[in-house]
């Protein structure tokens, strides 16, 4: 990994990159001599550069970090973070536990293709690459490093987050560790509280061909979108009343022309509505609708005889 400077722009994270692993013409035509092709984090660019024009990534980190460099830039060293913690990953696989983790890169045997657990897949990398990972491996560091953590929590975080590509490195070696001894079937936590482990592990088989599907077991239904079809046939029933009412009334009162009978079929038909509107509250989907028949009703009180 390392730093670098295209005219114009500030100092870059990225990383060297093989011309063999590429297929892309324009890339191909930059080749001269003696040029080293570095690809950049943060904006999938890339440039040639003679070596003597790149710095070492991690030297220089503390200051090229705090240089800043526009809107991408934030996200080229979030990117570049990324790498080392997946390189430190990488110091940890091992293919007498991953024997698929491992393959040859079929651009060119000479690298490899790696399944970096918690990262990616098929990463890049050269045999040696993965061979200096491995050296910088240090037990006692990583315990004194894991002691701080422990003791002084707020600050072994504040560490990562304030760009310190050792925390950053140490974290992610930790954390492949875990990975690398942890137990895929461990009944122990089961027996504890005496459950079945075979039961256990079925349920959770279970619920995940569930979450395939689309359906998420685990999400409540929220009140306002719940069903009730109870409430929903009352209020269509309430409705359909409401309509043949109105219906008897007005034919009632084309027979018998009275003032009072009139206003007495309105009201009537004001209660009517109200208590659908009650009914729709209970489902709020219908809620509209009954505020609607409401509002025909009291208009129509409003109108002269």
């Amino acid at each position: 990994m390392v730093w670098g400077k295209v005219k114009s722009h500030p100092w870059w994270p990225g990383h060297v990159y093989s011309i063999t692993l590429t297929s892309d013409g324009e890339v191909r035509r930059g080749y001269r001599d003696g040029l080293v092709l570095v690809a950049f984090f943060g904006d999938s660019s890339y440039g040639w550069f003679e070596p003597h024009e790149l710095l070492p990534f991690e030297e220089n980190f503390p200051e090229k970090a705090a240089q800043g460099g526009g809107r991408n830039f934030p996200t080229a060293i979030s990117e570049a973070a990324d790498e080392v913690a997946r390189r430190a990953a990488l110091a940890l696989l091992c293919p007498c536990r991953s024997p698929d983790a491992f393959r040859p890169h079929e651009a060119d045997p000479r690298y490899l293709l790696v399944d970096v657990p918690g990262f990616d897949t098929d990463a890049e990398y050269h045999p040696d690459q993965v061979t200096a990972e491995r050296e910088k491996i240090a037990p006692r560091a990583l315990l004194d490093y894991l002691k701080g953590a422990a003791l002084e929590q707020r600050d072994a975080a504040d560490k990562v987050w304030n760009r310190n590509i050792p925390a950053v490195h140490m974290s992610a070696m930790l954390e492949a560790y875990r990975r690398s001894r942890f137990a895929l079937k461990d009944p122990t936590y089961a027996q504890a509280f005496g459950m079945d482990y075979e039961k256990l592990q079925a349920e959770k088989a279970a619920a995940l061909k569930k979450a395939r599907q689309g359906i998420h077991t685990h999400m409540p239904n929220p009140v306002s979108c719940t069903v009730d079809y109870g409430f929903v046939s009352a209020a269509m029933y309430s409705n359909m009343i409401v309509k043949l009412t109105v219906i008897l009334m007005v034919l009632y009162r084309l027979n018998f022309d009275s003032f009072v009978l009139n206003r007495g079929v309105d009201l009537l038909e004001l209660v009517v509505c109200f208590i659908f509107l009650m009914i729709c509250m209970l489902h709020k989907c219908f809620f509209p609708i009954g505020l609607i028949r409401i509002c025909h009703a009291i208009i129509t009180l409003s109108l002269p005889n």
